[in-house]
């Protein structure tokens, strides 16, 4: 997305026909008003300003997505100036059908934290990354989620992810090396409506376990070293907390983390024996004193 001389914005570079990125064409789509004026920046909302964008191919109704088009999103941000917290809205562009211009929609659409945290990590995750810039919309200087983030806890085929915008639920079908899916196997840890990524402040997560179809996570405090406290957290299916957090017994954070290390040893046999690669070494000395 870019904007001209005079203040108009377009995107450069689509495929108006096939949801392809065309590097390096000079084509473009115009974004208008909806009422066949260019889109400038007087029309954004009053103290808000562009700081990230979305392009998402809507296939249409023909064989094989035929008659399709393109959908915008421009991402913008505003700044409280005197709590200086952000408030992000959404506006959408809808291309038309011959594929020349987007018209904007008549409201912006209002954005959480997480899903500015979501959409950092689609745009992350994107197969264009590399070619595009990503952008870290929030200002936080951390671009998405990171899945393949260092494992804080695990039980089995479950485990907790520090994802580095948050905390991580990782859930396997039937193992625990399945790749992490955002909204799949994979969900967000957030706070009781799901607007924030759950965070508790001088903790860190240090075992997981099963209460029913929920999951329970235990957290050990990290500022107080000499004589730490144990909380846990209880989350639904969807990764949202339910109610707050409890202070537990240090004999419960125990028996928590020994349950999950002996479930985890448990899932990591089963699935070695599963592997036909898998070879298993045989200390020859040990052979010989058994047979003396």
């Amino acid at each position: 997305m870019v904007k001209d001389s005079a203040g108009g914005w377009s995107v450069q570079n689509p495929d108006r026909t096939s949801g392809n990125v065309q590097m390096g064409s000079v084509d473009k789509i115009q974004l208008t008003d909806g009422r066949g004026n260019n889109y400038i920046n007087s029309y954004l909302p009053e103290g808000y300003s562009a700081v990230g964008f979305d392009a998402d191919w809507i296939a249409g109704p023909g064989q094989n997505g035929t008659g399709g088009h393109w959908q915008f999103d421009l991402i913008l941000r505003g700044d409280d100036p005197v709590t200086g917290d952000s408030v992000f809205r959404l506006q959408r562009f809808e291309g038309s059908a011959d594929g020349k211009e987007a018209a904007s929609l008549r409201n912006t659409s209002l954005l959480t934290k997480v899903d500015v945290i979501k959409l950092e990590t689609e745009l992350y995750d994107s197969t264009d990354a590399g070619t595009w810039r990503q952008v870290d919309i929030n200002g936080d200087g951390v671009l998405g989620l990171n899945l393949k983030g260092t494992v804080l806890a695990a039980s089995g085929k479950d485990k907790v992810i520090d994802g580095g915008s948050g905390l991580l639920l990782f859930e396997g079908n039937n193992s625990s090396k399945e790749t992490a899916v955002l909204d799949g196997n994979t969900r967000l840890l957030t706070n009781n409506d799901g607007t924030e990524a759950y965070a508790l402040q001088g903790y860190r997560a240090a075992a997981i376990g099963a209460l029913g179809d929920m999951t329970q996570v235990w957290f050990v405090e990290t500022t107080n070293t000499s004589k730490a406290d144990f909380v846990t957290q209880v989350f639904d299916h969807d990764g949202h907390a339910l109610g707050v957090a409890q202070v537990v017994s240090s004999n419960s954070f125990n028996a928590a983390t020994q349950l999950g290390a002996q479930l985890t040893t448990a899932q990591i046999n089963l699935e070695n024996s599963q592997d036909p690669n898998h070879t298993i070494l045989i200390n020859p000395n040990n052979n010989n004193q058994n047979n003396q």
